[in-house]
């Protein structure tokens, strides 16, 4: 997950750290470029997949990525859409696996889930839930800095009862801990799908187009056969002109444009609804009613802020702060410590509701989830979240009069609303239209409800007492105002958010009757056409998911090369 509780303040952090200029191609006009494998998306999923497929020197790699290297540009947001009204709302890299009886066949069947390099203090992890594979360029470690706020978190929510687990990664989540992220401690920065682009950056079957946008798919179709994917119509975005040109790919083409791209390109060449391809008389290929449908995230459904003390200190600091924030990018730069080492939310809890509370408040249905599946999780987030639409300037006003501020958010992790993705027009230069549907479900409410009284807990706690000015009657957002079930509903309406989990629009499934690809991440009706991303999760797992895409994309990888062997 992309620093999952603050978006806004990590990219701001992210902007004072050192830059890599990544080599791009421009596509001449009407050039045609060739490649056995074509990958739409250089993301999570894409660059570990293409990277991978090119360790192969007998095949070559092409990789379309739309946006550009973000060491270049922070400021550019990735998942770019339109938010179309319709939810029951007002306005719009943590790593832990899904727990062991939800994501069971990914346990037991993807030795990729450890293809990882274990940085990890011996005091707070589990050996055996990491791998020492070398060939694995990615980080995964804990923060050189915690956040101060996040012992308190700590406390605050074992005297709730939360108790204290070793690691989330071994396939049990109920409990609080401090959360693995893909951080290399060595440098205090990120470990990203960045590394696989390093790695496969210099050799000569491997080329990556960026700045360069995937229009539509092309097929083939053999007399009497199914459409067979052959190759991508791509517009180059570095000169603004909008020069096209096409990607043929000799074997098969991969989607790993997430959630919300993957589904969108597929309609707009042909595969998707009726009505949508309808809509903007797109000429059907192949009609599947499941594409851009299915859509679930897990959403921040739930967020209590507190003044906090000054020597706390928080994310408050750094947006308001011009001394704090210049010395610690001394501290950063120079021992690789300080708040710019750590993601912002590092420590996580997980629970689940009592059957009788749930069943209670109208949530009963969630009793009927895997005994180990989490319906909340909690993130200590030290600074404002608000309504989440612009954390930097929130956190540069707020801590204007020298005060820091410090949040816990409550995510749903077991969701009930389901959303969509839609077409704009029949050219993707137009973002896709997502219908969110957040709380469109009953049981979403009553749990978003029951989530934020649960907050107040914390707050109320002794553990927390310590760190609160002005006590726990003294609360910053929303206030103590904010009482009944309606009032609370209505503020919850407010600023639930994204935790940037979005999948399942291109789910896996048997039949193309209920899903978009089989369980070899295969288009189903279509030829040499698969999709890898979140968007082919079968169901969204209570857990982060980016160590399910990384492990997706190695396990792809794998299938990929295994069926081109089989074809010689």
């Amino acid at each position: 997950m992309r620093s999952s509780a603050f978006v806004g303040l990590t990219a701001f952090a992210a902007a004072l750290v050192g830059t890599h200029t990544a080599s791009a191609l421009a596509i001449p006009p009407l050039t045609v470029w060739t490649a056995d494998y074509v990958v739409v998306g250089a993301g999570t999923a894409g660059m570990t997949l293409a990277a991978r497929l090119s360790e192969d020197p007998s095949v070559t790699v092409a990789v379309i990525e739309a946006g550009r290297d973000y060491k270049e540009n922070v400021d550019v947001i990735n998942e770019s859409f339109v938010n179309v009204p319709g939810s029951d709302v007002i306005g719009v890299g943590t790593e832990e696996t899904p727990t062991a009886l939800d994501w069971q066949y990914y346990i037991e069947n993807n030795p990729e889930l450890r293809r990882t390099k274990p940085e990890l203090p011996a005091a707070t992890f589990d050996a055996r839930n990491y791998g020492s594979d070398s060939t694995a360029p990615l980080f995964v470690g804990y923060p050189n800095t915690p956040q101060n706020f996040s012992k308190f978190v700590d406390l605050a929510v074992q005297e709730c009862g939360i108790p204290r687990i070793q690691d989330f990664n071994g396939g049990k989540l109920l409990g609080g801990n401090y959360a693995a992220v893909t951080v290399d401690p060595t440098k205090g920065e990120r470990s990203t799908s960045r590394v696989f682009y390093e790695a496969a950056r210099n050799r000569p079957n491997f080329k990556i187009f960026l700045e360069t946008r995937a229009k539509r798919l092309t097929f083939s179709t053999p007399a009497g056969g199914k459409p067979k994917a052959d190759g991508v119509v791509v517009s180059s975005l570095l000169n603004g002109v909008g020069e096209t040109g096409r990607i043929v790919a000799k074997r098969e083409v991969i989607l790993s444009g997430g959630s919300f791209n993957s589904p969108a390109l597929l309609m707009v060449s042909g595969v998707g609804p009726t009505a949508e391809l309808s809509k903007f008389d797109i000429a059907p290929v192949l009609i599947n009613e499941n594409v851009g449908r299915n859509l679930v995230d897990h959403v921040f459904g739930a967020t209590i802020t507190y003044e906090i003390t000054p020597e706390t200190r928080s994310y408050t600091d750094l947006a308001a702060n011009p001394l704090f924030l210049t010395q610690q990018l001394g501290n950063f730069s120079a021992n690789n410590l300080g708040p710019l080492t750590n993601p912002v939310a590092d420590y996580l809890a997980w629970e689940r509701l009592p059957p009788a509370t749930a069943s209670a408040i109208g949530a009963g249905v969630l009793n009927s989830y895997p005994a180990d599946w989490p319906h909340v999780e909690y993130l200590s987030a030290p600074g404002v979240t608000g309504n989440f639409a612009n954390l930097l300037q929130q956190n540069a006003i707020a801590g204007a009069g020298g005060k820091r501020y410090a949040s816990i958010l409550a995510a749903l992790v077991a969701p009930r609303s389901i959303g969509s993705v839609n077409l704009a027009s029949k050219d993707l230069k137009d973002l896709p239209l997502v219908d969110l549907n957040w709380f469109s479900d009953p049981v979403d409410r009553a749990v978003a409800v029951w989530a934020f009284k649960r907050l107040r807990q914390f707050f109320a706690s002794k553990a927390m007492a310590p760190v609160l000015v002005g006590g726990v009657a003294n609360e910053y957002l929303p206030g103590a105002k904010i009482q009944t079930d309606a009032q609370i509903l209505e503020y919850l309406r407010s600023t639930v958010s994204t935790v940037w989990h979005a999948a399942c629009t291109t789910r896996a499934g048997k039949t193309i009757q209920d899903s978009v690809v089989n369980s070899k991440w295969q288009v189903h009706g279509i030829d040499a056409l698969r999709v890898v991303d979140a968007g082919s999760f079968p169901d969204l797992a209570p857990g982060h998911p980016q160590s399910v895409v990384y492990a997706i994309a190695e396990r792809a990888a794998r299938d990929i090369a295994a069926f081109r062997r089989a074809q010689k």
